[in-house]
């Protein structure tokens, strides 16, 4: 495992020369004075054309988004963000955080019982929304009696202020440098994201800047292969894994990251995007799998698939590796790059996990829980076990209380990115 380094380690001399971030408005800033030309996230227009932002454009977009917002009455208040996945969200969900209020982000596809009650719960003044949710939420709006602003993202909407517009007069306010100049509360309370409600009623999970800041740079911490290569966010982005962990770090790292919009249309967009690294859930993972099998089933090359395996294996005793090149076929669905795949949310299949590794491809699973940040392990150190974990994150301290005769107890865990 002696090729596996660490973003710390990748990064000590660039982006972390002035030491550790402090904040999501820290990474933006960071990432675009000393890597501004890099493409950090990138998306597909409607002609199915692939449109890159740059850390510069993202700086941009951020204040813009922001001076907006504060414009429009909105300093200071909750705006929640209930859309499909999309540059605009991220830039909302930073923008919002890193001097505006505080942001939520909720499922677009809550039901409206669950809407009412989430929207109600973080005090939402305004909402940033997909365009096609509009009509539900004007219905709704007498149940949500703080919820005075309905702003849309990918088209106007009646009256509602609509977000291009909003950011439009936001680069107009942007020279007097107000939002971007302005110094945050490190400590206060910049994101509530809403927990899955496996254990009861869905919590708000209160977390700072200082909170955002130190989960990134537990991600930073962990060891790992091919780093710098280009990766697909699949997950919706109400989850705190997607955007917290997986683009935030990126970003913070200058790294490529393509925005799948819906998980329908993800195996045409991973086809577009070719992405080196998928972070998914194991139900993905598994159903990945098991296509590659039936595929090769149908077309008659189960056979040829098993005996290329052999060969893959028995190469890789001596440190060479023809996977890629032998399966071409079974690689092409995925863009023909996909090397790793970053699951948590559920326990892996072990036989999912060993079947990928025989392809070529290394399956990393991870632990995390909302109030954390979510970030707790990794176990890129231990791929070979695929019941593990892994070990975890450097800044994190972490025990096992109340252990019972069977070995089972509650994990405790204490660091700056657990939950206020």
């Amino acid at each position: 495992m002696s090729k596996l380094k660490t973003e710390l380690e990748w990064q000590k001399d660039t982006l972390l020369k002035d030491g550790p971030y402090t904040s999501t408005k820290d990474i933006v800033i960071r990432v675009a004075k000393y890597m501004p030309d890099n493409k950090i996230l990138a998306e597909l227009d409607k002609k199915k054309n692939i449109v890159y932002h740059t850390a510069k454009d993202i700086l941009n977009d951020v204040v813009a988004v922001g001076e907006g917002l504060i414009d429009l009455g909105l300093e200071g208040k909750h705006v929640a963000i209930c859309a499909d996945n999309c540059y605009s969200y991220v830039i909302c969900d930073i923008a919002i955080s890193s001097g505006v209020g505080v942001v939520t982000p909720i499922d677009v596809n809550a039901q409206n019982d669950l809407l009412v009650t989430l929207l109600n719960r973080c005090d939402a003044d305004a909402i940033i929304c997909s365009h096609h949710i509009v009509s539900k939420l004007e219905e709704l709006l007498p149940e949500i009696p703080k919820l005075k602003t309905i702003i849309t993202i990918e088209k106007k909407v009646g009256e509602h202020p609509y977000l291009k517009d909003v950011m439009e007069k936001g680069k107009k306010l942007a020279e007097k440098g107000y939002y971007l100049n302005k110094e945050l509360d490190l400590d206060a309370t910049a994101k509530i994201l809403f927990t899955s409600g496996t254990t009861g009623a869905n919590k708000g999970v209160v977390l700072s800047q200082k909170n955002l800041a130190a989960n990134t740079m537990n991600c930073f911490g962990i060891k790992g292969e091919n780093v710098n290569n280009t990766s697909m966010s699949v997950l919706p982005m109400h989850h705190a894994t997607e955007i917290n962990t997986h683009i935030f770090t990126r970003m913070a790292a200058g790294r490529l990251t393509y925005i799948n919009d819906s998980m329908k249309n993800m195996m045409t967009n991973i086809a577009i995007f070719k992405p080196f690294v998928i972070t998914i859930v194991p139900m993905i993972a598994n159903a990945f799998y098991k296509a590659i099998w039936t595929n090769a089933k149908k077309a008659g090359k189960e056979e040829m698939l098993k005996k290329g395996i052999k060969l893959i294996k028995l190469l890789k005793k001596f440190g060479v590796d023809i996977s890629h090149k032998l399966l071409k076929d079974v690689y092409a669905p995925f863009g023909g790059n996909l090397k790793q795949i970053v699951c948590g949310g559920a326990m892996l299949n072990p036989e999912v996990v060993k079947g990928f590794a025989d392809l070529g491809v290394h399956i990393t699973n991870g632990y995390g829980i909302t109030e954390c940040g979510p970030l707790v392990s990794m176990n890129t150190e231990t791929q070979t076990e695929p019941y593990s974990i892994g070990t975890p994150a450097k800044n994190l301290e972490i025990k096992v209380a109340d252990l019972n005769e069977d070995n089972v107890g509650e994990l405790c865990v204490k660091g700056e990115s657990v939950s206020k």
